[in-house]
């Protein structure tokens, strides 16, 4: 999405969090102001995020780090940022992201050459830090645990489809089968909400899901 250089202002649109599938972004050259969104921290294929040239202001938000294995390109550059800077994730790599024109940040990696933090937020940023390791870590397993339920769910149709269809009558998967998208098992399950945890296994996990109304459950 590219809504670069279009005069726009206000801050920018929470709701922007809830499209989970997008990649790109670029707000640059307008006049936004306020934060960075809080629900961006839903954006999980997000690889490139430019926000230059705005008047948006606040700290940079910490979960910007937790995109790190898909957000390939950052630019924060010109704006009104200030605070302590992040240094895990993208942050690490000075070449990946820019903050040039924020006059008020501090910290960060010795790349920046930005003033010393204070000592009261140098904690605050590693406590942190600290307390960021778990929720990870359950980041982790719970990507893992999507991507073995849908492994299941495929090996499941699979089987289904050979030891069902005659040699004269072999079609695709997708004319048997009704196609079903990320983003309608994540409503069904209530973002794979343990509720709707059917069994697990190491492997991985079963959700149980009505995916639309009316329907008995596919899973």
């Amino acid at each position: 999405m590219d809504v670069s250089n279009n005069y726009l202002e206000g801050e920018i649109p929470n709701t922007l969090g809830k499209c989970l599938s997008l990649e790109r972004l670029s707000l640059m050259g307008n006049s936004f102001r306020g934060s960075i969104p809080p629900s961006f921290s839903s954006l999980q294929g997000l690889t490139f995020l430019d926000l230059s040239q705005n008047k948006i202001s606040g700290e940079i938000p910490m979960f910007l780090q937790n995109l790190s294995s898909s957000l390939q390109y950052l630019n924060l550059s010109f704006n009104n940022f200030e605070g302590a800077m992040p240094t895990q994730g993208i942050f690490q790599n000075a070449s990946a992201f820019s903050i040039l024109g924020n006059n008020k940040l501090c910290g960060g990696i010795s790349e920046l050459q930005l003033p010393k933090m204070p000592d009261h937020q140098a904690k605050a940023l590693r406590k942190h830090q600290i307390s960021l390791g778990p929720k990870v870590a359950i980041g982790v397993i719970v990507s893992t645990t999507v991507l073995a339920a849908l492994l299941s769910v495929r090996c499941w149709v699979m089987r289904r489809t050979k030891s069902g269809t005659d040699e004269t009558q072999k079609t695709s998967l997708y004319d048997h089968y009704e196609r079903v998208s990320f983003l309608e098992l994540h409503r069904a399950t209530d973002g794979f909400s343990p509720k709707k945890l059917n069994w697990y296994r190491h492997f991985g996990s079963v959700f149980k899901a009505i995916i639309r109304e009316g329907t008995e459950p596919l899973w």
